[in-house]
């Protein structure tokens, strides 16, 4: 129960932030009575709309939020080439294979 509990806070709290970089903030709550209604319907309704309407794809697919590579896809960089100690002459030509993975 504690961690649902500690889930719940944490959902509240990246929402708030959610919310605050909209070009339209939502109003101030008016107490709390006000604030249980409006979390109920945005948790049960509105999100739930946007999601099957295909806005929460459109916005995902427009955002300028690069993610960071996986682990996976880190460890298929290829290796940096060896430094050649004994001039430009020893220097193997660059490879034509690549070992990034295709996705």
């Amino acid at each position: 129960m504690g961690l649902a509990l500690v889930g719940m806070v944490a959902a509240v709290v990246i929402q708030g932030r959610g919310h605050r970089r909209e070009h339209e903030t939502p109003t101030p709550f008016a107490g709390p009575i006000d604030f249980v209604s409006r979390f109920f319907a945005e948790q049960w309704v509105t999100f739930p709309r946007f999601v099957l309407s295909g806005g929460w794809s459109r916005n995902l697919a427009r955002s300028s939020i690069e993610l960071a590579p996986c682990a996976a896809v880190r460890r298929f960089q290829p290796p940096a080439p060896p430094a050649s100690r004994s001039g430009p002459d020893r220097v193997a030509p660059p490879s034509t294979t690549s070992t990034w993975p295709v996705m």
